[in-house]
């Protein structure tokens, strides 16, 4: 018995190489190889089981309790395909659909205006984010939010407002419109990749000119999480307006409003919210509500109206840009992404992108890339890379065509990299088969 117990450790050591090797292999070879190990333990095993080794390999468990397959039933998308670029687009919850659908049915038979439900909505859009829910205003989208912030704000030619060179374009049109219009300034800000020093790096852009800071709590280039808490502290400091692009936090990592005090901060329900597409959220710091210029206004911008005095009264929070007939159906289709956030726990789906992360790194020669991520402090659920051995776009079309794998090419700042982006529903098995695939894309 002694030896049979040494002969299976031994099949086990040599099985668990194998499988290490098999992003330096081809398919076939990795296929032909491992199928040693898969004879040997199935003839082993009717002479001594062999469940109590495999459930005590630490470092493998570790992995396996973390990097698991999680709630891919609570998904629509076909279990075929292989998804990771929740960053652009991420997959609405089949619950957040079926939300969606049946109360659209409902109010349209009925013939009901649902206000009460999207009441109720905005509600729990608040306590989400720990502020109260008049702060808020909902918004098709995250862009629609920049631009509400950017023309509300008082700039005039020669003001300046920095950003990072990293800006998703829906964060920087509206910033380089104005510049056109008005003459403001638009400074940028090449983050330093490691994160280090990066308050006081920004610090030395800022001048007496300086009147908005525009950034994004996580950066959609290399995933990097800046501390917003820091920049909009810096900027109160400064009598700056901070503006914020949550465009990748919400969902991703928590995000308690209460406690970053920005200005501006705005998202949307379609990336890591795993919600509905068109409805967003714009949260207005109230202690500058009265020095905003309004953007949009409508019913319900109004705290009294009466058009034979020709009067219109401004409410003077940011629900004000809630304005006119909304999409109640979107909404309840927020609140049911909320929801589920909330239940799945948000650090407990970012640790499970740390490991998956983690896990994928180990898969890969990275000897073959060059991995463009901050100091661990600084790192979110996206991971970019770049190959040293093969063109990078070519790279993200190839992992398309030939293995049905969804990534992102990222040009932003001149990056020419990969972009890779890690949810809660990509399981092990898809991780294996990225990591596979781009190996042996890049040989």
């Amino acid at each position: 018995m002694p030896l049979i117990r040494l002969l299976l450790f031994l099949v086990f050591i040599i099985n668990e190489w194998m499988i290490k090797q098999r992003t330096m292999q081809s398919r076939r070879s990795f296929i032909r190889k491992n199928l040693i190990g898969t004879f040997l333990f199935s003839a082993l095993g009717s002479i001594f089981p062999i469940a109590s080794l495999l459930n005590n390999r630490p470092k493998k468990s570790r992995l396996n309790a973390l990097v698991r397959d999680w709630e891919q039933t609570d998904f629509l998308m076909d279990s075929k395909r292989t998804y990771f670029n929740t960053s652009s687009l991420g997959p609405s919850l089949k619950n957040v659909v079926e939300a969606v659908c049946s109360n659209w049915n409902h109010l349209e038979v009925n013939g009901y205006d649902g206000k009460q439900l999207a009441k109720n909505a905005h509600k729990k859009v608040g306590e989400f984010f720990n502020v109260p829910s008049e702060d808020i205003a909902m918004t098709r989208n995250t862009t629609e939010g920049i631009n509400i912030a950017a023309k509300s704000i008082p700039l005039k030619k020669g003001d300046e407002v920095i950003m990072t060179t990293h800006e998703h374009v829906g964060g920087a049109a509206a910033w380089l419109v104005l510049e056109q219009e008005i003459g403001i300034k638009v400074k940028l800000w090449d983050v330093p990749l490691s994160g280090e020093g990066l308050i006081e790096d920004l610090t030395t852009h800022i001048s007496p000119a300086t009147r908005v800071i525009a950034v994004s709590h996580v950066l959609c280039t290399t995933g990097m999480r800046l501390p917003i808490e820091e920049i909009a502290q810096l900027c109160r400091e400064k009598k700056i307006y901070s503006v914020i692009d949550g465009a990748q936090a919400v969902g991703m990592i928590p995000v308690n409003l209460n406690n970053i005090k920005a200005d501006f901060y705005a998202c949307a329900a379609h990336k890591w919210l795993f919600g509905p597409k068109g409805v967003g959220m714009l949260y207005v710091n109230p202690n500058i509500m009265k020095e905003l210029h309004p953007v949009f206004v409508g019913a319900y911008s109004d705290r009294s109206y009466n058009l034979n005095k020709k009067e219109f009264v401004l409410r003077q929070v940011a629900e004000r840009n809630t304005y006119g007939t909304r999409n109640v159906s979107l909404m309840v289709g927020l609140e049911t992404a909320l929801a589920w956030n909330v239940q799945k726990g948000i650090d407990l789906i970012n640790s499970n992108a740390t490991e998956q992360i983690r896990y994928f790194k180990s898969l890969i020669p990275l000897n073959n890339f060059e991995l463009l991520e901050p100091n661990e402090e600084f790192r979110s659920s996206i991971l970019t890379l770049r190959s040293i051995r093969k063109d990078n776009k070519t790279l993200v079309h190839d992992l398309h065509s030939q293995y049905n794998i969804r990534t992102r090419y990222i040009y932003e700042n001149n990056l020419d990299a990969v972009r890779i982006s890690f949810a809660i529903f990509n399981t092990k098995q898809q991780i294996d088969q990225l990591a596979l695939a781009i190996t042996t894309l890049t040989k």
